[in-house]
């Protein structure tokens, strides 16, 4: 989510365990914008400890994220606050 009325340039990179960038995209925020990417991880298969970055490439927005991850079995949401 953008979160200061100006409009972002945003990278969003998708790194596992070893390091390695398995998914890289840029996408346009406009002011106050929120965009959601459902299954984002569901590509990568069975994953252990992938993280998630996002940073603004351009632009004077401000960007806040988080993550939610649905348990299998149970159906229980968990959110993931950005760090």
């Amino acid at each position: 989510m953008e979160v200061n009325g100006k409009p972002a340039k945003v990278e969003l990179m998708i790194v596992p365990a070893d390091g390695r960038v398995a998914a890289k995209l840029e996408f346009d925020l406009a002011p106050n914008e929120f965009r959601q990417f459902n299954s984002l991880l569901k590509s990568l298969g069975t994953t252990y400890n992938a993280r998630v970055t996002m940073r603004v490439v351009s632009g004077e927005g401000r960007i806040t994220a988080y993550a939610s991850v649905i348990d299998a079995v149970t159906q229980d949401p968990t959110c993931i606050q950005a760090q």
